[in-house]
């Protein structure tokens, strides 16, 4: 499939087509599960989401590739979206007196749906490749016009990251904490996007062999485990009391 789809006045990417589906589909599923939450405040924060994701990636990625070029021509980030978004959702709550919480444990669950869709168009689009591979299950893909069999990234991050919103959507339906739904994701996500990132084909380093993502995703992990022993903590002291 070819990288790029012409149309009669102007051609768009096949990863462009992919990140829409992704958000069409996300927030299909946010309007399903959002529960008490009213469906105009879901439509409306995930306008704010969505500028503060497409921000956040683009800063990320520029940060990520040593800052050359300009923010506009980077690419995208997704853990920098994640934060971008949770910070405009943050926003959001505090402009309309929405517990963030609330808000939050409704998002979780479709980053991992997004991430997995859009990875779809990584691959379709040729890019985000694995290092090079020739063991078992190695994909053929151009790079620098040349054809090199690579490790399947975009087919693993696809796989993992749709296993990983298929967890959450069950525990958001079994469970009432919030906090724990939170921490599942961060945990989660962050293990997985620390180890997938020594498969990739590029990997600007800053620090002990790691990349300014893999950092954050320690942030992630660490966030995480914290907000479950908080929530553990939290209802011992009501236990008590």
């Amino acid at each position: 499939m070819p990288s790029t789809i012409d149309l009669w006045i102007f051609s768009i990417s096949t990863y462009a087509i992919m990140i829409l589906i992704a958000f069409v589909i996300s927030l299909m599923v946010l309007l399903k599960t959002s529960g008490k939450l009213k469906k105009i405040d879901i439509l409306c924060s995930y306008s704010y989401s969505i500028l503060g994701f497409i921000v956040g990636a683009k800063i990320l990625s520029f940060l990520d590739n040593n800052m050359e070029g300009n923010v506009l021509n980077s690419g995208y980030a997704f853990v920098g979206g994640v934060i971008g978004s949770v910070l405009a959702i943050a926003i959001y709550s505090k402009q309309f007196n929405i517990k963030l919480k609330e808000l939050l444990s409704n998002y979780i669950v479709i980053y991992p749906l997004i991430y997995s869709i859009g990875k779809i168009g990584c691959l379709l689009g040729n890019c985000c490749f694995g290092k090079q591979h020739n063991g078992l299950f190695y994909i053929r893909q151009e790079i620098d016009e040349n054809i090199v069999n690579v490790f399947p990234i975009q087919i693993v991050e696809t796989v993992i990251m749709f296993i990983l919103f298929v967890i959450l959507l069950r525990y958001k339906s079994r469970n009432n904490s919030e906090l724990k739904l939170i921490s599942v994701f961060l945990i989660g996500f962050g293990l997985f996007r620390f180890i997938i990132d020594y498969f990739r084909y590029l990997r600007n380093t800053i620090f002990m062999n790691l990349t300014l993502s893999q950092m954050l995703c320690i942030l992630f992990v660490l966030m995480g485990i914290y907000l479950i022993t908080f929530n553990g903590n939290s209802k011992k002291i009501v236990r008590n009391q």
